[in-house]
């Protein structure tokens, strides 16, 4: 508790020095700066109040150059027939029903392996249940 009291008495000290930072020690004072962006020159702008003096302010323009990313793959253009948004109604439909298919079997294949595995560990002479799981993990891996 002592050595506590100690270390915020050297920190009161040192907060309380004359050479301390003028930042830390005092607060900032208000500012103002004249705004050569408006139409009058003279208007100024009280620094302490951010909204006022963004609200003053013209928004600031930013000049974008077209460039082409030569690393960029994209589609011949918007009317590309490659391109999905382009395909016809059927052939949507036609590989969403594909993906759908494929993604309901995959579970039902591991499913239809899982109650075999007990007689292809007797029939490879084998107790291990670690194994077992093994064998059903990897089929839905891979």
């Amino acid at each position: 508790m002592a050595e506590e009291k100690s270390i915020f008495s050297a920190l009161s000290r040192v907060a309380s020095t004359e050479n301390a930072h003028p930042a830390i020690s005092q607060p900032p004072s208000p500012r103002r700066v004249s705004s050569d962006s408006s139409s009058d020159s003279a208007a100024t702008h009280d620094i302490s109040d951010p909204e006022k003096a963004v609200k003053d302010q013209p928004a600031p323009t930013v000049e974008r150059v077209a460039t082409k990313d030569v690393n960029l793959v994209d589609w011949s253009g918007p009317d590309d027939p490659e391109k999905p948004l382009n395909w016809t109604k059927k052939k949507k439909w036609t590989n969403m029903m594909i993906i759908g298919a494929l993604t309901l079997l995959t579970p039902f294949g591991s499913s239809m392996f899982a109650p075999g595995v007990p007689d292809m560990m007797a029939e490879f002479h084998s107790t291990n249940v670690d194994l077992a799981s093994f064998v059903v993990s990897i089929y839905v891996l891979g």
